[in-house]
Order: C-alpha cells, then sequence, then structure tokens
C-alpha cells in the first residue's frame, strides 16, 4: 500500500526508508557531505597532462604517447600549448594532438611562429569525444627555415574520464 502526500512535507527528526527512489537531479553538489567517503569508481576523473621539451634546449620535432584512455568514455575539455623561448625569424613549429593516429584540432595541426612570442595558446577541439583505449599523442614539427627555433614547447591537456559509463 503507498500513500500519495500533495504537499510539502517537513520532518524535523530522521527519516528511514527501506529503499528510496530519488528524483533525477535531486542530489546536488552542495547536497554532498565533505567527507562523504565516495568511491573514486563512482565520480568522473579530471586529469590535466602535460607535454614539455626542455625550457634550455632548441625545439625538436617529436611524436610522443601522451595518455591512454582508461574511462570507458571520456570528453576532451581543453588544449592549451606554447613555447618557453620565442621562435626567431621564418622559423616554425607546428603542435598537433592526435587521437588515433588523427588530429583532434580544427584544422588539424596549430602552427607557432614569432608572432606568437611566448603566448599561451589556445587550441580549438573539433573531436572531442573519447573512448577506452583511445591513444592520446602530441606530434611536433620544428622548421628553421633560415631562423632561430625556439626552445621549450609545451602542450596541457585537460580530460574527463567516466570509468563506469555504459
Amino acid at each position: 500500500m503507498s500513500t500519495v502526500l500533495d504537499d510539502d512535507v517537513l520532518v524535523t527528526g530522521s527519516l528511514q526508508a527501506g529503499t528510496m527512489v530519488l528524483a533525477d537531479n535531486a542530489v546536488t553538489n552542495s547536497k554532498v557531505l565533505a567527507g562523504a567517503d565516495i568511491a573514486a569508481t563512482k565520480l568522473w576523473r579530471r586529469s590535466t597532462l602535460c607535454y614539455s621539451q626542455d625550457g634550455l634546449d632548441t625545439i625538436a620535432a617529436e611524436d610522443s604517447v601522451v595518455h591512454v584512455v582508461y574511462g570507458l568514455i571520456g570528453t576532451l575539455i581543453a588544449i592549451k600549448a606554447g613555447v618557453m623561448t620565442a621562435n626567431a625569424g621564418a622559423a616554425v613549429i607546428t603542435v598537433d594532438v592526435e587521437v588515433g593516429g588523427a588530429s583532434i584540432l580544427s584544422g588539424g595541426a596549430y602552427t607557432i611562429d614569432a608572432a606568437d612570442s611566448t603566448d599561451i595558446q589556445t587550441l580549438t577541439i573539433d573531436t572531442a569525444a573519447l573512448v577506452e583505449d583511445d591513444i592520446i599523442e602530441v606530434v611536433i614539427t620544428a622548421t628553421a627555415g633560415g631562423g632561430t627555433l625556439g626552445k621549450g614547447v609545451y602542450v596541457d591537456i585537460t580530460l574527463d574520464e567516466d570509468p563506469n559509463a555504459v
């Protein structure tokens, strides 16, 4: 037998139930106690991956695996790149982020030349969706082209993973 209440109910003591079905969005972040001890397997995991070359060394071409997706699904949140010491003259480097061997950046690899100086560049993500075992790779090309290559290229990639998605 069930009882339907068509009005607000205020319980000033404790409320106990054998089972309880909560409405969607009934438990929000502000309702979870700081020490709630929620298992990590029930949470999304945010990671920031950092690829870098030594800030004292001239930038060199390199392909580097920076992450293998652990969660069943994931989402790329942001990608930023830059150099510690700017290119000079006609020197150019490109930064690409690939998943499964294909660029995920809008327009493909991002070019950093002398005009970019040491400003941090926010790269535009074209394909943000990730799945388990996706391989994330940073690909750097470096062309002196009669100029001087900079030093210390870096790429920061922020992503979320849900280890329990179905």
